[in-house]
């Protein structure tokens, strides 16, 4: 009897733990690119595509006048590492002025029935030259039309942790959230958050990772379920 019990709760304990397993839709430590620097001409709107060779797109621009980037994968990411970064020059810029990293697609489909809840976004984010705003920056993950933006509290001249899940987010777009078609994501800064006009502003991050990741509570259901079906079973014999 005691086999059997032990038998069923070993079961559970591995259906749980394997059920629990997150997926990985997306992650990138920019270790695999080369340390490069490109730096763009000026004008309204400027942009470097495939960044060291990357999926990821640097671009910026403004309301009047002009900007220059110059971004790359530089060896001051988290700990040393390689980070992608960008310095926006808007010292020629006025009205208003947008700066974003973005890798279009690049996020793997969770599947049909992922929740909002279950896909957690994590990386490390480190601003310079801000005007003093504490959240200067927006974490984007877009898909089906619409966007889920969170804005982090961020310190000024040190790497940030960030963690959120899409539910925590604040939805931008009128289409929902639909787990079976992929996914871009985007880190920006612009005008109106209080980053953006002063010149030598630099956004960097590194240790970028999507996941899904299962309901604690639906994992608890299934463990407490099987468990309970071998506690029957013992009872029965």
């Amino acid at each position: 009897m005691k086999k059997t019990l032990f038998l069923s709760v070993g079961i559970a304990a591995f259906l749980v733990q394997n059920v629990s397993a997150q997926i990985t839709l997306f992650s990138d430590n920019f270790e695999s690119y080369p340390t490069s620097s490109t730096t763009t001409g000026a004008g309204g709107y400027e942009v470097i595509n495939g960044v060291s060779g990357s999926p990821w797109q640097i671009q910026g621009g403004s309301g009047a006048g002009t900007i220059i980037i110059t971004g790359g994968v530089d060896a001051n990411g988290f700990g040393g590492s390689h980070g992608l970064f960008a310095d926006w020059n808007f010292a020629s810029a006025s009205l208003y002025t947008y700066a974003q990293y973005t890798t279009y697609g690049s996020v793997n489909a969770p599947g049909a029935g992922t929740t909002l809840s279950q896909v957690q976004i994590s990386l490390d984010i480190y601003i310079s030259g801000s005007e003093g705003s504490s959240s200067p920056v927006t974490v984007s993950f877009q898909n089906n039309s619409s966007s889920w933006n969170f804005t982090p509290t961020l310190a000024n001249g040190v790497y940030t942790p960030v963690t959120f899940t899409l539910d925590q987010a604040t939805e931008n777009g009128s289409t929902a959230f639909d787990p079976t078609l992929s996914s871009s994501f985007q880190v920006s800064t612009g005008a109106g958050n209080g980053y953006g006009f002063d010149n030598n502003n630099v956004l960097e991050f590194d240790n970028v990772l999507i996941q899904a990741v299962p309901e604690p509570t639906s994992l608890a259901l299934m463990g407490l379920g099987v468990a309970g079906l071998a506690l029957l079973r013992r009872r029965n014999a």
